[in-house]
């Protein structure tokens, strides 16, 4: 039997602007069935941080997509009525709140973008932590919070 060769498979990663570079890869497959892989707090600074969760899932074609769908946890303990009461809001919730016409609109927007590609990877079960992985090391969002309650 002749030695097998090595599979070479390539991973690409979008970790800056412009952010959708990879959506290319999107699948309108109806049968791709996305799986959740981690959620939780990411940050880089005071003014830099939010909520993310990463969902992963291989194509008909053999392409494994990593998607990062992020929502601004700025908003997470803030109620109407904290608003109506005259509460403190911080100029990043009040901007949100102004960006989508009120709290319950901005504390629903998500925002989701394909954040790593894996092509010609062998079958296996750790391909979506290895597409994380990648996302990290290239200087995306890492988790640093996981919450308890998720």
């Amino acid at each position: 039997m002749p030695p097998s060769m090595p599979s070479t498979h390539e991973i690409k990663i979008c970790v800056d602007q412009p952010d959708d570079k990879l959506e290319v890869y999107r699948s309108d497959d109806l049968e791709i069935d996305w799986s959740y892989l981690v959620e939780g707090y990411w940050g880089e600074d005071t003014y830099h941080n939010g909520f993310i969760c990463y969902t992963a899932a291989k194509t008909s074609n053999g392409t494994w997509l990593l998607d990062a769908t992020q929502r601004n946890a700025s908003l997470d303990d803030l109620t109407q009525e904290d608003i109506d009461e005259g509460e403190f809001i911080n100029d990043d919730q009040a901007q949100a709140i102004h960006d989508f016409g009120g709290l319950e609109a901005a504390q629903r927007h998500t925002y989701s973008r394909i954040a790593a590609v894996g092509l010609g990877m062998p079958d296996g079960p750790y391909n979506a932590e290895k597409l994380y992985k990648a996302v990290v090391e290239g200087g995306g969002k890492e988790i640093i919070d996981f919450d308890p309650d998720l």
